[in-house]
C-alpha cells in the first residue's frame, strides 16, 4: 500500500508541473524562418495560446502542464510572391520533361502549389498565373510546415510514404527542440527571404 501511495503522490507532483514547449523554424537549407503564425492547441483541437516566430525562428510556450499532449499548428500566409519568379517555372517545367529532375523532396512539395499532391503543369499555370497579378495567392497555403523529424520513403514522391511528421507531443518535461521545416510555395531555387 505504501508503495502504490508513493506512486500516486509522485504522479501528482509530475502532473502539477509546469515545462516550456518551444524550437525553431528553419527552411531546408537552414535558414531561420520569421514571422510565423504559431498556435498551440491541446489534444481536443482547442486554441490556447498563439505566439509568432523571431528572426531567429524561434517560438515559445512557458508555464505549459505536464502530462498533457499538445500540438503545434504553424501558419504563414504573407508575401505569396516572396521567391517566385519565372526561373521557378523553368525548374518546374524541365522536372515534368524529365529533363533535370528536382532531387530534394521539400522543392517537389513547394512545386505542388495547387495541393493536389502532385506536381503537374497545372502548378505551372498557377504560378504564372501569380507572378503576372491574375491572382494574388496560391490554392495552398503560401508556406508549408512539416517536423523536422519527418522521413521520406520515397523522396522522389514525397507526396506518399511519409512519417515522423506528427504536430502532436505529449509534454513531460521541457521540449526546447520541436523543430519544423519550412517551405516556401512555388519556390524551388532558394530565392525566397525566410524571415519576411
Amino acid at each position: 500500500m505504501l508503495t502504490i501511495a508513493l506512486f500516486c503522490v509522485g504522479t501528482l507532483m509530475a502532473f502539477g508541473q509546469t515545462a516550456t514547449l518551444g524550437g525553431k523554424f528553419l527552411t531546408s537549407d537552414g535558414d531561420p524562418v520569421g514571422l510565423v503564425r504559431v498556435s498551440l492547441e491541446d489534444q481536443a483541437g482547442n486554441l490556447l495560446s498563439v505566439t509568432t516566430t523571431s528572426a531567429s525562428g524561434t517560438y515559445t510556450f512557458p508555464g505549459l502542464n505536464t502530462g498533457n499532449t499538445y500540438r503545434i499548428v504553424p501558419q504563414k500566409e504573407i508575401n505569396p510572391l516572396n521567391g517566385v519568379s519565372t526561373f521557378d517555372l523553368v525548374i518546374g517545367a524541365r522536372h515534368i520533361l524529365g529533363q533535370e529532375t528536382i532531387t530534394d523532396p521539400f522543392k517537389i512539395l513547394a512545386a505542388d502549389v495547387n495541393d493536389s499532391a502532385s506536381l503537374t503543369t497545372w502548378d505551372l499555370v498557377t504560378s504564372r498565373r501569380l507572378i503576372l497579378g491574375m491572382v494574388n495567392q496560391f490554392p495552398s497555403s503560401s508556406w508549408k510546415f512539416f517536423r523536422s523529424t519527418i522521413v521520406f520513403a520515397n523522396p522522389q514522391n514525397p507526396f506518399t510514404g511519409i512519417s515522423g511528421n506528427n504536430p502532436e507531443i505529449l509534454l513531460t518535461q521541457d521540449e526546447t527542440n520541436f523543430d519544423f521545416i519550412g517551405v516556401k510555395t512555388g519556390d524551388l531555387n532558394n530565392t525566397a527571404t525566410p524571415e519576411q
